[in-house]
């Protein structure tokens, strides 16, 4: 931008000494200058010739110092060229093309050095623009390239964080219908001795022979598994009808105060609960709800995940049914 109104011309200076003129140098060609603003640079494509050659190609680049008006280098293109261009970022190419020939070449505008060609860019090329800024237009190319790596590798945490819940909410939202018991310990085998304690400090034993003589029905549930929540008012039932027989005992591991706060918001605070992971992998717990039946002997009869009354009371057998009826 010119300041003020109107854009006003400087005072006039030859690109040639006198003896450069007695030796016929002179610009010519199509587009014979070009100008590197941040460097305060003049690039002048020059030949020699006579009068009226002023469109002739050249092979010679000369540079000028704009403030200093002097000439402080020399390039030797490669070939012919009838125009010129410089580009406008902190590290200058020049471009160079003869309008007989559909090829480009690319230098370093700072050594002169020529750095590659570009074949095939079309007949008759003559005008050479370049952006008014290259290395802002790279910049904004590699923030675009890195935003959407990193949205990208967003979308990916996203995908294995659902794909790590759907992966917990199978394990414990089981299909309705017969579960398979899992692998370890066996029914009819003795159950190895575990002492404990409940979640209110009270000393537990399970395994290991004649204890109460009661059996035991060991429930496995997670504060988070709402198929638990849903069996919990069976579990009640069970444990007022089958008092004198069963005692249940509710198993789970975590934090205790977590458990605590959850075992007071269902009113359940005088049960048996646990927190053991041991007591888990002696059972094998495969998934949630789980529950595993160990007789007045410590003889585990029956271990299998369950999710409704139906396999819970049929898991009891058939000292249940006698009570019952």
């Amino acid at each position: 931008m010119y300041p003020g109104d109107q854009p006003k011309p400087g005072k006039t200076w030859s690109l040639f000494s006198a003896a450069e003129r007695g030796e016929s140098w002179r610009p010519g060609g199509i587009q014979h200058l070009a100008v590197h603003e941040a460097s305060g640079k003049l690039y002048a494509l020059v030949h020699q010739g006579g009068i009226d050659t002023h469109k002739d190609p050249g092979q010679d680049v000369w540079v000028y110092d704009l403030k200093t008006q002097k000439r402080i280098q020399k390039i030797k293109l490669d070939k012919l060229a009838t125009s010129i261009q410089v580009s406008k970022d902190d590290a200058p190419l020049m471009f160079s093309i003869f309008i007989g020939a559909p090829t480009l070449d690319v230098y370093d505008a700072s050594s002169g050095k020529l750095l590659r060609s570009v074949d095939e860019i079309g007949f008759t090329p003559t005008l050479l623009q370049t952006p008014l800024k290259i290395s802002h237009t790279a910049n904004m190319l590699l923030v675009s390239n890195i935003i959407l790596w990193i949205l990208v590798l967003v979308l990916l945490a996203v995908m294995l964080a659902l794909l790590r819940q759907v992966g917990i909410l199978y394990e414990r939202i089981a299909p309705a219908g017969a579960h398979k018991a899992p692998s370890g310990l066996k029914a009819g085998e003795e159950m190895p001795v575990l002492e404990m304690q409940t979640l209110d400090g009270r000393p537990l034993r399970l395994g290991g022979g004649p204890g109460k003589g009661k059996s035991t029905l060991l429930f496995f549930l997670s504060p988070s598994c709402p198929v638990c929540k849903t069996l919990l008012p069976v579990l009640q039932s069970i444990r007022n009808s089958e008092a004198g027989w069963l005692e249940i005992v509710l198993a789970s591991d975590g934090d205790k105060e977590e458990h605590r706060a959850w075992l007071k918001a269902q009113g359940m605070e005088s049960w048996l609960y646990v927190l053991s992971p041991q007591l888990g992998m002696t059972m094998q717990v495969s998934q949630l709800p789980f529950a595993a039946l160990v007789d007045e002997s410590g003889v585990l009869r029956a271990r299998n995940p369950v999710n409704n009354r139906e396999q819970i009371e049929s898991m009891l057998g058939d000292q249940y049914y006698e009570m019952a009826g």
